[in-house]
């Protein structure tokens, strides 16, 4: 008899945990706070010509302090200098947002993320000339 006790107490929390645990992680990940040292900014280059043709990828990865993905985060980049395209997005189901980078002036761009309005991550600069 306590055996059988014991198999249904485990098996309810098996069962509980297969059925249940996708949509608390689901939650979670949806309530998470943008980590201002786990998101990440990165450029595809450091060197830009100051045509307002050439372009540099920015990537950005939103990330909860515990490095977890963070989808449908408002997601801007902020400049000193430049272009930046388009001026806000949304991060996808696997926190990331991309945007494009132009210049016509020369100087150093110092770009940063703005994640719910919250500076975040690190900065990144780029030379244009």
């Amino acid at each position: 008899m306590g055996l059988v006790v014991v198999f249904f107490l485990v098996f309810g929390l098996f069962a509980a945990n297969v059925l249940f645990a996708p949509q608390i992680k689901q939650i979670r990940a949806r309530n998470a706070i943008p980590s201002a040292t786990k998101s990440a900014l990165f450029s595809d280059v450091r060197t830009l010509t100051t045509n307002g043709t050439d372009k540099a990828t920015l990537s950005v990865f939103i990330r909860a302090d515990d490095e977890r993905a963070i989808a449908n985060v408002p997601v801007k980049i902020t400049t000193s200098l430049g272009t930046v395209i388009p001026t806000e997005t949304t991060s996808n189901e696997n926190g990331i947002s991309s945007f494009f980078f132009t210049c016509t002036s020369p100087g150093t761009a110092q770009l940063g993320i703005l994640a719910n309005g919250q500076a975040v991550g690190n900065q990144v600069s780029v030379v244009c000339q």
